[in-house]
């Protein structure tokens, strides 16, 4: 069996994350070039007013950012692996 090296960096690293959501005459920007890189045993919070873009964050690291939404910048890497490269069954 071939083990893979054990990683020691961040379990998360997201650098220069841009969101935006698309209607059919507008690209309306969501989020733009926030970064955070989470430490093994760490933990992180965002905190800010409503509507600065929190739960946008959450979605795109996770996918979900339904059919108006993309992510038009930056990368979302988990355990040093991009997540972009990642299928369904791997998120």
């Amino acid at each position: 069996m071939n083990k893979q090296p054990e990683y020691d960096g961040p379990v998360l690293e997201i650098e220069k994350l841009s969101i935006s959501f698309f209607t059919r005459l507008h690209e309306i920007p969501a989020v733009m070039d926030f970064s955070v890189s989470v430490a093994p045993g760490e933990a992180v919070g965002l905190v800010g007013e409503s509507g600065c873009g929190k739960s946008t964050v959450a979605l795109g690291v996770m996918r979900d950012l339904g059919k108006n939404g993309s992510i038009v910048g930056g990368s979302i890497k988990f355990k040093g692996r991009d997540m972009a490269d990642m299928d369904d069954a791997e998120l």
